[in-house]
């Protein structure tokens, strides 16, 4: 058994609480999650169970989306709705349009202070354990990217948000700067995630399933990848050469693909490898599947095939 699960985490259970619980039912030696989900949030958390475990890294994806629900007027220490109360508002003058327009400006390549309750790390320790101390530190900005906002309702105070982002936005940062740039403040009241690493809502199943209907919604690892990364046909004699040790693979004829671009390596139906593109039409082996111990070190193979 091993594989991809899919679960819709319920309001309340943290990430490893979920990784927990399912550990335990389904008897499984390990279990990961890829993408940690705040308690208060639901949807998507996709687990990887036993070998899984390592290509963990490679299937956690760039992309995440949420439907988020804000609350103007109110803003939290935390930034969300488990927070306390820092400071209310008034809504005085703040329209529909000001609010889609103030949305609409977080659409692209921004800057974004992770808060203070958050995991992120300084000097070596966790940001809330500083904040629970009411230590507030100087944190660095990191570059993010959202890639859509839809308000899909609104009735203020309330802004029902869809959200496509890259990995590591805090959606509660993003509610509270919105609201900021507002002049009334705001909050993350809800927050559902429907995507992370091309898996969705649809595909999930419940925390409470039992063993047999968890164990049935199991997915290869070779379907999470294919999600992510193109495929790239190699010849039987190229693949052999990969699975003992060749970390170049030289390549032609491969216009669709650019430079530094991940894709999957097979032949037929073996999944060989995981490769960096060079654009000088070389493919750097990143990890190797079924790699046998011992063999050629580095080697550079010819006469690859593209798939599509």
């Amino acid at each position: 058994m091993e594989g991809i699960l899919i679960i819709d985490k319920p309001k309340g259970m943290t990430s490893h609480d979920v990784v927990s619980k399912v550990k335990r039912k389904l008897g499984a030696s390990k279990v990961g999650h890829l993408g940690t989900l705040d308690p208060n949030a639901t949807g998507v958390l996709p687990l990887v169970i036993n070998k899984a475990t390592k290509s963990a890294r490679f299937i956690e994806g760039k992309r995440k989306g949420y439907l988020a629900v804000m609350e103007l007027g109110i803003t939290t220490d935390t930034f969300d709705v488990e927070g306390e109360v820092v400071e209310k508002r008034p809504l005085e003058g703040i329209t529909e349009t000001a609010v889609r327009q103030a949305v609409a400006n977080y659409v692209g390549t921004i800057s974004q202070v992770p808060p203070m309750y958050s995991a992120v790390k300084k000097g070596g320790v966790p940001l809330y354990k500083l904040a629970r101390k009411g230590v507030v530190v100087e944190r660095e900005p990191k570059e993010i990217t959202i890639d859509k906002i839809e308000v899909t309702s609104m009735e203020l105070p309330i802004v029902v948000m869809n959200i496509i982002c890259s990995r590591g936005t805090y959606i509660r940062t993003l509610c509270h700067d919105i609201g900021e740039e507002l002049g009334c403040g705001a909050h993350l009241k809800d927050l559902q995630r429907t995507e992370s690493a091309g898996f969705r809502l649809d595909e999930s199943v419940a925390i409470d399933a039992d063993s047999m209907t968890m164990r049935a919604a199991i997915l290869p690892v070779r379907e999470g990848l294919k999600r992510l990364y193109k495929e790239i046909e190699i010849d039987a004699n190229d693949a052999q050469k990969i699975s003992r040790g060749a970390t170049l693979l030289g390549v032609t004829n491969s216009p669709s693909l650019k430079d530094k671009e991940m894709v999957l390596l097979q032949a037929g139906l073996e999944l060989v490898a995981l490769a960096e593109f060079s654009g000088e039409g070389i493919f750097k082996i990143v990890n190797a599947f079924n790699r046998a111990r011992g063999g050629e070190k580095t080697k550079l193979c010819a006469n690859s095939k593209r798939s599509h």
